[in-house]
C-alpha cells in the first residue's frame, strides 16, 4: 500500500506551451499531475484570450476599441486583473501604468521595423497615458477608457497574474511539487521532489549563459526585469530596451541593469520587478522601505549585486560574485 502511494506521488507530468508571446514550461509531481497540467494549459489559454491586445476578440481589445466612447462588459477575471493593476499604480506612481499602450505601440521595440520615434510623437502618446482614465464599475461589471486613443497594455502584470492562477491550480489539484516557467516568471509550488527548496537561477544581465546566483523558493514566484531581455541598438550605438518609463515616454534611464523580485504574489513580483528597475537605486530603496514584504536582488550599472536583508539567507551567489545588503 505504501509503495502504491509513493509511486502515485512520484508521477510527473511535464510539457511546454506557447502563450502570451513566450514559451511556458511546466513540471508537476503528484497523483493528479496529468489532470493538473491539462487544467493549467486550459487556464493559460483562457487568460490569453481575455488579456491579449493582439487578439481582436479579447476583452482588453474591446476596451481599447471603445476608448472615449463607452465601457465594455468584462468577466470577473478581467475585472480582478484591472483592479489589481490600479492598486499597483497607487503603490508605484509613475513607474507602473496599464494605460501605457500608446507608447508600447509607438516604440515597437523587438520588431523588425524598430526606429526611435520623434519627440512630438512620443509626447502625443505620453499625453494619453494616465491610469486615472481607466474607469471600472465592479457593480455593473464594466471597464472603459475615458479618452479616444487610449489603450491598455498588461505586459507588466499579465504573466504575474497568470502565475497566481497557476499556483491556485497546483493547490486545487493537491500536487506536492510543481514548477512553472512562464517566459521567465517562475512559479514554484512546494519544494523539489527531494524535499529541498526550488533554486531559481538569476541570469547575469551582461552574460547570456552566466548566472549571478539563485534564490531558494517554496510556494512563491520569482520575476526578473532587465535591460537585456528585449532591446535594440541604433546605428549610433545607443541601446534601447523595452521597459518604458510612463513618466517620460522613453525607455527608462536607470542606474540598474536588472531587478529580481521574490514574493508570494505573482502580480506583486511582476509589477515590482519592473517598477523597481525603472525607479533606479534611489527610488527602489524608497519603495522597498515602504513595502518590506517585497524582497529583491538588484544589479547596478557597474555590476554590483545588491540583495534585500530578508532575502539574503535565501540567495546563493554564483562563484566570484560579491553581494551587498540593500538597505
Amino acid at each position: 500500500m505504501f509503495t502504491d502511494v509513493a509511486q502515485a506521488e512520484s508521477r510527473i507530468a511535464q510539457d511546454t506551451q506557447l502563450a502570451m508571446g513566450t514559451v511556458m514550461a511546466y513540471r508537476i509531481w503528484g497523483t493528479n499531475a496529468q489532470a493538473c497540467l491539462e487544467a493549467v494549459f486550459g487556464e493559460i489559454a483562457r487568460l490569453e484570450g481575455l488579456f491579449s491586445r493582439f487578439d481582436p476578440d479579447s476583452e482588453i481589445s474591446r476596451i481599447n476599441r471603445s476608448a472615449g466612447r463607452s465601457s465594455e462588459a468584462v468577466s470577473f477575471t478581467t475585472m480582478q486583473m484591472l483592479r489589481q493593476a490600479l492598486d499597483i499604480c497607487a503603490e508605484c506612481p509613475g513607474y507602473f501604468d496599464p494605460t501605457i499602450g500608446p507608447l508600447v505601440a509607438l516604440w515597437n521595440i523587438g520588431k523588425g521595423s524598430f526606429a526611435v520615434p520623434g519627440a512630438a510623437k512620443i509626447q502625443r502618446a505620453l499625453d494619453l497615458v494616465d491610469y486615472r482614465d481607466l474607469l471600472l464599475d465592479p457593480a455593473q461589471g464594466t471597464a472603459g477608457l475615458r479618452r479616444s486613443g487610449q489603450s491598455l497594455d498588461l505586459g507588466g502584470i499579465a504573466k504575474g497574474f497568470a502565475a497566481d492562477q497557476v499556483m491556485n491550480i497546483f493547490q486545487e489539484y493537491d500536487v506536492r511539487s510543481a514548477y512553472a516557467n512562464l517566459g521567465g516568471n517562475v512559479a514554484a509550488w512546494g519544494g523539489r521532489p527531494d524535499g529541498f527548496p526550488w533554486q531559481v537561477g538569476i541570469q547575469h544581465p551582461r552574460s547570456t549563459n552566466g548566472l549571478i546566483g539563485a534564490v531558494a523558493v517554496r510556494n512563491g514566484v520569482v520575476v526578473t526585469s532587465g535591460d537585456y531581455q528585449r532591446f535594440v541598438t541604433d546605428p549610433q550605438g545607443r541601446r534601447f530596451h523595452h521597459l518604458l518609463d510612463a513618466s517620460s515616454g522613453y525607455p527608462a534611464a536607470t542606474d540598474l541593469l536588472s531587478v529580481t523580485v521574490a514574493a508570494d504574489s505573482g502580480v506583486l513580483a511582476d509589477a515590482y520587478a519592473t517598477s523597481l528597475f525603472i525607479a533606479g537605486k534611489a527610488g527602489a530603496r524608497r519603495m522597498l522601505r515602504e513595502h518590506p514584504e517585497i524582497e529583491a536582488v538588484l544589479v547596478g550599472q557597474g555590476g554590483q549585486i545588491y540583495v534585500t536583508k530578508g532575502l539574503a539567507e535565501r540567495f546563493q551567489p554564483a562563484e566570484g560574485i560579491r553581494v551587498k545588503i540593500f538597505d
